[in-house]
């Protein structure tokens, strides 16, 4: 027979009481403790009660009568099916003349840390390398890595995975770090940075793009590729630091130091050594799907020693 109230509004008894000594001895015959016997029979009436109370609910939904008459009604009685909503465009705006370039979720990470990476990733070459299956991999795929300490930490691998085609940036041509450079301060401006920071990078490398055009050197293109190569490397390394600088400062002595170099020495420029990304460990990548844990087995319970681990649920 349904139910008229709601079963959650019934008071709790005393499962201390006459009423529930039979569901104590019961459940003291089966192994429980005797001191334990009412809180158990509690938990059973508890749960029992929440099991009442869905199938009231249940049967309330079922009884409830709709106030409003169904949209649209059909002939036949059916209600017509809802019709599917587009997705909101401003009328009138143009097809973009340029795709529009996205780095990868491994270079997003590294960025909102502030931690250098190589120009590369922002890139047309590191942007569509990016969208390639082996490299775009689900957020709950985990991997094993190292930080500085050298400690073990587990981590989304679309944040930890760094690209095995990226280059650095002296390897790449000057046309190639101008568009990375858009793409790298439009990303900067898409995690939230403060605008002065943002601008102050594009600034660096647009700064040196002028001069670059009034140089009538033959090797215009390498210094000022190794310039901004060098100087982004250390501002980093340097950023927070008692020697930290404004990168859109311009240094001519450092400038025509590193041309002296790149003449005298072409193979071995004076090239800050790159940040150690954090290592990771060549495993098959895993999905975490629980939390290992332990389970006390009936030896642990009389104190002595035993216990029964449940690794977690993993899979390739």
């Amino acid at each position: 027979m349904p139910e008229a109230t709601d079963p959650l509004l019934e008071p709790v008894p005393d499962f201390e009481g006459e009423d529930f000594a039979e569901g104590r001895q019961a459940l003291i015959d089966a192994g429980v403790p005797a001191e334990g016997a009412a809180a158990a029979v509690g938990t059973i009436w508890t749960l029992n009660r929440q099991r009442r109370h869905e199938a009231w609910l249940a049967l309330q939904a079922q009884q409830q009568v709709p106030l409003d008459p169904p949209a649209n009604p059909q002939p036949n009685g059916t209600q017509a099916k809802q019709q599917p909503k587009a997705p909101a465009y401003p009328a009138g705006r143009t097809v973009p003349a340029h795709g529009h370039l996205n780095p990868s979720v491994y270079a997003r990470t590294k960025l909102s840390k502030n931690e250098w990476v190589e120009l590369w990733y922002f890139t047309k070459e590191g942007c569509l390398d990016a969208d390639l299956p082996t490299t775009s991999l689900a957020s709950d795929t985990f991997g094993l890595t190292t930080n500085e300490s050298n400690s073990l930490q587990i981590r989304a691998v679309s944040t930890a995975r760094h690209s095995p085609r990226a280059v650095d940036d002296t390897k790449l041509t000057w046309d190639q770090i101008m568009v990375a450079a858009k793409t790298y301060t439009r990303t900067l401006q898409e995690l939230g940075f403060e605008e002065k920071y943002y601008k102050d990078i594009w600034t660096f490398y647009s700064d040196v793009d002028f001069r670059r055009a009034d140089m009538r050197a033959t090797d215009a293109d390498r210094t000022c590729i190794h310039y901004v190569t060098i100087i982004r490397r250390e501002f980093y390394q340097k950023a927070d630091s008692a020697y930290a600088f404004d990168i859109t400062k311009f240094s001519k002595e450092r400038f025509d130091e590193i041309a002296y170099e790149l003449r005298n020495n072409p193979s071995q420029p004076t090239i800050p050594p790159q940040p150690k990304p954090p290592v990771s460990i060549p495993a098959t990548s895993i999905r975490i799907s629980s939390i290992a844990f332990q389970i006390p087995t009936q030896e642990a319970e009389r104190g002595e020693s035993g216990m029964r681990s449940v690794p977690p649920a993993v899979s390739p």
